[in-house]
């Protein structure tokens, strides 16, 4: 039997003989023309490729900078050309071990911000904290109360597209408005909420209290309709129907105290002018949901009865432990009553499916050590901090003292948040998480609240760096500041 004919030089020419020896070629698994050096290199650029947008996809994500770091390593140009924007990363994050000295306090800079692209135009700068002016209490207008009904202008919202929310990020009302908060937090700094019947509050913010303690007692007038829902019980809109047309009367109480006189009709009128500042703060009727858009508009509330002297300035810490507490008070008993939906919930990769603020504001009541944590503390403008200088809590409370965690890494105890959760609004907050999240550890169920308990070594860089996260995820997106409300209290881009 004679041997078989060679193959067709086209044959050979496409490539190598297999193994077999049959003079089949294998089939090519790249086009002809490119070289092995071409190949490898082409896969060389799509591993890189993939690492870089893993890295975006865990940055947004704000894992643990120690992770960052392995990822960076011999990835640092392509992740520079894949980013075509700054991705938001937890703002505490500092990177790993350099033998560069670290970065000043409150700086944006970090081990990965050689990766970092501009910022979206959308989303705020958040300047660090030794950029920001000192902090300030609001000025109050110069009449306890409006002097016309043409002063008064109804709440109603202004922020309607991405235009809109960078124009009010940019207002005077915006500045004004973080500067109160941060106020609030260096008042209250190393003061427990146990401590609030022994901290000054006018008679303003005591109607404001009583005001809330009256809602909460709508609760049990309606209690929950039977509903086999998930979320979203539909007697939280009888009880939010009862809650408004409640509120114009309990902010007339409020405003009254700030003024000399019985309640007139101007003072009557701003309180219906304000009323849905409260009402919208207790959740969505129609949606039957809560979140942190919210909470903003409480924050609002106070924010506007200090502009009308209904909030004094020496009621700075109590606004935060005494009044803000209570409101936290209603709204988890609203949430587990009538089980609202979270309103944009992260998941697992948030603080918490409804609130941040309990987070900033409490991170500042566990940090009591001004100048010897090693941060540089807020400056506070006014009667608490004189002439704008740095200036820390005038208490000389240790947090350790009634056994409160000096760190942050001391939430993963159960037994410091059952002892402490009612002091202190951080590891109430905390404490709320593991309530209603049974499905696993903490650690599965909010990574980063472990990971900031992990990586940050004080509460005062907490403190810092949620005021950074929540002027980015909060009032920088504007699927909740769309929702926002302005008035003659809290005009919109310095004007209504």
């Amino acid at each position: 039997m004679s041997d078989p004919p060679p193959p067709p030089a086209s044959r050979l020419a496409s490539g190598p003989t297999s193994a077999s020896g049959t003079g089949l070629p294998q089939a090519p698994t790249r086009a002809p023309w490119t070289t092995d050096g071409e190949k490898k290199e082409k896969e060389k650029e799509k591993d890189r490729e993939r690492k870089a947008f893993r890295l975006i996809e865990l940055i947004n994500r704000s894992i643990s900078p120690k992770l960052l770091n392995l990822l960076l390593k011999n990835s640092i140009s392509s992740v520079a050309a894949a980013l075509p924007q700054q991705p938001t990363r937890a703002p505490w994050a500092t990177g790993g071990r350099s033998s560069s000295p670290p970065p000043p306090t409150g700086s944006n800079h970090s081990s990965s911000s050689a990766a970092a692209g501009p910022a979206p135009h959308h989303a705020p700068t958040a300047p660090s904290a030794s950029e920001e002016e000192p902090a300030c209490w609001p000025s109050p207008r110069p009449s306890s109360s409006p002097t016309s009904l043409s002063e008064i202008v109804p709440a109603r919202k202004c922020i309607f597209t991405a235009e809109d929310l960078a124009k009010f990020n940019a207002s005077p009302t915006f500045q004004g408005f973080v500067s109160f908060l941060r106020f609030c937090g260096a008042a209250v700094r190393g003061i427990s909420c146990k401590r609030g019947d022994s901290l000054s509050l006018s008679p303003g913010g005591r109607a404001l209290v009583e005001g809330l303690e009256e809602l909460d007692g709508l609760i049990d007038e309606v209690p929950p309709a039977p509903a086999a829902l998930r979320y979203g019980n539909p007697a939280f809109r009888e009880w939010h129907a009862k809650a408004a047309a409640l509120s114009p009367s309990l902010l007339a109480r409020v405003l009254e105290k700030a003024t000399s006189t019985s309640t007139s009709s101007l003072v009557e009128a701003e309180a219906k002018a304000l009323s849905p500042f409260l009402s919208d703060s207790l959740g969505n009727a129609s949606r039957i949901d809560y979140g942190t858009g919210h909470e903003t508009l409480f924050a609002t509330l106070l924010y506007c009865l200090a502009v009308a002297g209904a909030l004094k300035e020496t009621d700075a810490a109590a606004v935060v432990a005494v009044v803000f507490a209570r409101y936290v008070k209603l709204c988890r008993r609203l949430q587990t009553t009538y089980w609202l939906e979270p309103a944009g919930s992260h998941g697992v990769w948030g603080l918490d499916d409804y609130c941040f603020l309990p987070f900033y504001w409490g991170a500042a009541q566990l940090d009591d050590k001004g100048s010897e944590s090693g941060m540089s503390g807020v400056g506070v403008a006014g009667g608490s901090g004189g002439n704008g200088e740095t200036s820390t809590s005038t208490t000389n409370n240790d947090p350790t003292r009634d056994g409160a965690p000096s760190k942050p890494s001391g939430i993963r105890s159960d037994a410091t948040l059952a002892e402490h959760g009612d002091a202190y609004l951080y590891l109430d907050a905390v404490r709320f998480v593991r309530t209603v999240k049974k499905g696993g550890p903490l650690s599965e169920t909010s990574p980063m609240l472990c990971d900031i308990a992990a990586t940050v070594p004080t509460w005062r860089r907490v403190n810092e760096g949620l005021l950074k996260m929540y002027r980015v995820e909060v009032c920088g997106k504007l699927p909740i500041m769309q929702h926002q409300l302005f008035g003659h209290l809290f005009p919109f881009s310095g004007r209504m």
